[in-house]
């Protein structure tokens, strides 16, 4: 039978009890015959005990069949939470994905940052241009031994008798040689050249003064004149006339003596005769030899002492380029005397003259002056000289002295005093007529970071980037026909060697990035941007190559080349974002959040900056439990990623409850962070720093490759950390923000994979602080039938509310019922009325299990006021409070099975008033 119907039918009695009495009465009155002279006033009482109010069994952990649980495990949150173990005993044993927990995307902006080189103005100067190597030659040679037109006959004779062979008397010839250069004397032998044409001629003129023509002594042919060498008697020569000479008539002949032996004494032989047969005629003849212009190529001969000045113009200066004209900044020159005549010289003096003028000196400037220098016979003398200026053509004069040698010396006619010039030179103003002339330039951007290096083989491939070209600037008085600009440590796939990126800029081309082409008559002053998605960038000591080839165009018209001229370029990367990075980290610190309000703090307390992960049926068991503190608990936090590299995480870890309380979780041991370690100080609470006490460091080995990812687990107890007070506050939300530091290798491939998960086993080993629920749980009082109205017949005289209660929990158990209405509106009355009931723990054995149950009840007695809100009541709010006796000294331990029983009882008792 339901409450409400006991109470219909206690009702009901009293109704008809009181309907039985007003019968009598009325028939009492009616057999009597005389009016009553007072009020009657007739009372008749029942009491009843009303049926349960509520009744409510809480198991620790359910609900089983009929019976709720403190901890409901039928609860999405909490249905996977708890687990008893095989004595039954209770855990709190769960495995939570974090998704937020870590994230490494500022690691890879820091490693992007790192690598990131600064931007840097890149500059080739023209100096492949300006040094060349310059040359010009010259000599002072004899190139001719010459002798002048010689006189070797030249007389008048009778001729007694024909025919005649006879000998002419003449002096020894003086055989004086003139040359270009010095002069020689007293020639005892000369070998003439082959030369023809008017020199190395023999002459012969004969003039008949006889009565008689004349012929040679055979009457065969004209006259002949035979010249042998005195020495030996060898025929040099001979010269037979043009014809027969008539009497009163001269006849000459010519003969060459190119390539003969030419010596001082000669023999000349006459060789006449006549028509007629033998002869005595009368008169004389005149007989004169002479010879034209001689040149030898080899000589005898005396060198007297002399002093000499000689000249050579234009002699030519050749560079790489095209000379026009130049101002040397510097040079390595060496002039080079060689000589090769057997005398020795003294150069007193020796000038170089520019023949045009040059960047402010005329023409006729001394470019050099040199003496004096003495060169020995057969000796090569090098001498350095410097030079200011230089012009494609020179003049050079030099005064040559000496002292000769008595003594014939063997000279050739290519006997000379060899001058050259020859060396490197800096020139600071070329003038010059371009002809595709090249430089190149190279350095390299360095990658200006103290805590990453890149070892060989190290690499950073991209995922995304660009590498901008900015205020291309041309300082050159001629335009540039070829520019690249090269980038060895920049490589495009496939990433060998030669896959270097090339970014080119050629006169006159269609511009097309993606070729890395553009054209050079645009890029002046202007902005260029390479896309360097997929490169990969290999740095040579922290640093990337770069390399500038410049090529000239051709030109008719002169142009100058300062030393000041060069290729300037600001190069800088942007926008890295990596793909991949293998590098060597010294001690390489990184956020593990991102900095949202740019104040270079990490701040637990936002949420924009830390990564919060969800506990979600932690957060429903706080919502219930109030004051929990554990014994034996475990946290166990499984880090997984292919990062390659060991690193330290150092984080603050805060936990926050269903209420908002909050505990940090603080390593120890092995996991503690010292508070002297300066990696800490951007990490804060509500902008104030964070004490080591509130964090927590945790090692990390990482993977041997980065397509192997490896997990390392951290269990976390009450020896390595504050787990008791962290888990005791059973927090829903855990909320993280860290730093990382890397040493070693370290290689990162995207997509960096980092996952965690939290393990947690809390036997509920409940010791110290008490535990605290509220339930609300549903009460119809609706239903109640509670007359309270002094005037009615039947009211309710006496109401009192029974709270019993049966604990088998091993804890003392506090606790208080409220009625509320049906807008959760308290009605005023609570059991206990003033305080909360305390509830004795179960007996327990020596385990700490509990044996029994522990009984009891209270009740409260309702006023008139209470009585007539109570069938307001809609709902009974409990709140149950867990704890510990005071003097527990050891945990107990709760089984699943553990429960308390609650009941609320009514008790009323009427009366009934009749009148």
């Amino acid at each position: 039978m339901t409450r409400s119907e006991i109470n219909q039918t206690i009702y009901g009695s009293m109704r008809h009890a009181l309907a039985g009495c007003l019968g009598l009465l009325l028939c009492l009155s009616l057999s009597r015959c005389e009016m009553p002279t007072g009020s009657p006033d007739f009372s008749f009482e029942s009491s009843v005990q009303a049926p349960l109010l509520l009744e409510k069994t809480f198991v620790v952990l359910g609900p089983r069949e009929g019976v709720d649980a403190l901890i409901d495990t039928t609860r999405r949150s909490s249905d996977t939470l708890f687990r008893a173990t095989s004595d039954d005993v209770l855990a709190i044993v769960t495995q939570k994905d974090l998704e937020n927990f870590i994230k490494l995307d500022e690691l890879s902006r820091t490693l992007a940052e790192r690598a990131t080189p600064a931007p840097v103005s890149v500059t080739a100067s023209v100096d492949d241009i300006l040094e060349q190597n310059l040359s010009a030659s010259y000599s002072f040679d004899l190139q001719v031994l010459r002798i002048a037109p010689l006189a070797l006959v030249d007389t008048t004779m009778p001729v007694p008798v024909l025919p005649l062979e006879a000998s002419i008397p003449s002096p020894p010839a003086r055989l004086d040689l003139g040359t270009e250069f010095i002069d020689l004397q007293e020639g005892t032998e000369v070998v003439l050249s082959d030369a023809t044409g008017g020199v190395n001629e023999l002459h012969v003129s004969l003039y008949n003064g006889l009565d008689v023509p004349l012929t040679d002594s055979r009457a065969a042919s004209p006259p002949r004149l035979r010249i042998r060498y005195a020495d030996s008697g060898a025929l040099l020569q001979e010269v037979v006339l043009e014809r027969v000479p008539q009497p009163g008539e001269t006849v000459t002949g010519m003969a060459s003596l190119a390539g003969k032996r030419l010596v001082p004494e000669l023999i000349y032989e006459l060789d006449l005769g006549t028509t007629g047969g033998a002869a005595q005629p009368s008169g004389t003849i005149q007989l004169q030899v002479w010879t034209t212009t001689l040149e030898a190529d080899r000589a005898r001969a005396a060198v007297p002492g002399q002093t000499v000045q000689v000249e050579r113009q234009r002699i030519a200066v050749a560079g790489e380029s095209q000379l026009v004209g130049a101002v040397l900044a510097s040079s390595e020159l060496t002039l080079t005397l060689h000589n090769q005549l057997p005398v020795a010289l003294q150069i007193e003096s020796l000038q170089i003259r520019t023949r045009e003028p040059m960047g402010g000196y005329p023409a006729g400037y001394a470019a050099l002056q040199l003496g004096p220098v003495a060169v020995g016979p057969g000796e090569t003398v090098t001498v350095p000289v410097q030079l200011e200026v230089i012009s494609r053509e020179v003049d050079a004069v030099a005064t040559v002295s000496t002292s000769g040698s008595a003594m014939p010396v063997a000279l050739s006619a290519a006997d000379h005093l060899e001058i050259s010039l020859q060396g490197p030179v800096q020139f600071e103003q070329l003038d010059f007529y371009p002809r595709g002339e090249t430089f190149r330039g190279n350095g390299s951007i360095p990658i200006q970071s103290g805590d990453i290096s890149f070892a060989i083989g190290d690499y950073v491939t991209l995922a995304d980037g660009q590498l901008v070209l900015e205020n291309l600037l041309e300082i050159l008085n001629m335009n540039l026909d070829t520019l690249l600009l090269s980038f060895p440590d920049v490589r495009r796939p496939p990433y060998g060697p030669g896959d270097t990126l090339v970014v080119r800029f050629v006169r006159g081309v269609s511009e097309n990035p993606l070729q890395y082409l553009f054209d050079i008559e645009e890029s002046s002053l202007a902005t260029k941007t390479v896309a360097l998605r997929g490169m990969r960038l290999y740095p040579v000591q922290n640093a990337l190559r770069y390399r500038i080839y410049g090529r000239l165009g051709f030109s008719s018209q002169v142009h100058t080349l300062n030393a000041s001229d060069s290729i300037r370029v600001t190069v800088r990367l942007e926008g890295m974002d990596l793909d991949e990075v293998r590098v060597q980290a010294h001690h390489l610190i990184a956020n593990l959040n991102d900095d949202i309000n740019g104040d270079r703090l990490l701040d637990v307390a936002l949420d924009k900056e830390a990564r919060v992960s969800r506990l979600d049926g932690l957060g429903e068991l706080g919502r219930r439990i109030k004051g929990l503190r554990v014994q034996g608990p475990e946290l166990v936090l499984s880090l997984t990623t292919n990062i390659v590299g060991n690193a330290t995480f150092y984080l603050a870890i805060q936990g926050r409850s269903a209420d908002g309380s909050t505990a940090f979780l603080q390593g120890r041991g092995a996991y503690a962070v010292s508070a002297n370690d300066t990696i800490i100080m951007p990490l804060v609470y509500k902008g104030v720093p964070l004490e080591a006490t509130q964090l927590i460091r945790l090692p990390f080995e990482g993977a041997n490759l980065p397509d192997r990812p490896v997990t390392r687990t951290y269990v976390l107890n009450e020896t390595n950390s504050n787990v008791v007070d962290f888990l005791s506050l059973l927090p829903q939300e855990l909320r993280v923000v860290g730093r990382v530091a890397l040493t070693g290798t370290v290689h990162l491939r995207k997509p960096l994979e980092v996952t965690a998960q939290a393990g947690l086993h809390i036997p509920m080993n409940i010791a110290g602080d008490a535990i605290q629920l509220q339930d609300t749980i549903a009460l119809d009082l609706s239903t109640l039938d509670l007359p309270a109205d002094p005037e009615q017949d039947v009211m309710v005289e006496e109401a009192r509310l029974t709270f019993r209660y049966a604990n088998r929990i091993p804890l003392t158990a506090v606790t208080q019922l409220t009625l509320l209405d049906e807008y959760d509106r308290s009605l005023g009355i609570r059991i206990p009325e003033d305080t909360s009931l305390r509830i004795a723990a179960a007996p327990v054995d020596h385990q700490g299990f509990s044996v029994t149950y522990r009984e009891g009840e209270t009740s409260v007695v309702l006023t008139q006021e209470q009585l007539a809100r109570l069938k307001q009541g809609q709902k009974a709010q409990l709140v149950l409070r867990i704890e510990a006796p005071a003097a527990q000294k050891a945990a107990v331990k709760v089984r699943a099975t553990d429960a308390i029983r609650l009941q609320l009882q009514g008790y009323f008792r009427y009366r009934m008033r009749v009148h």
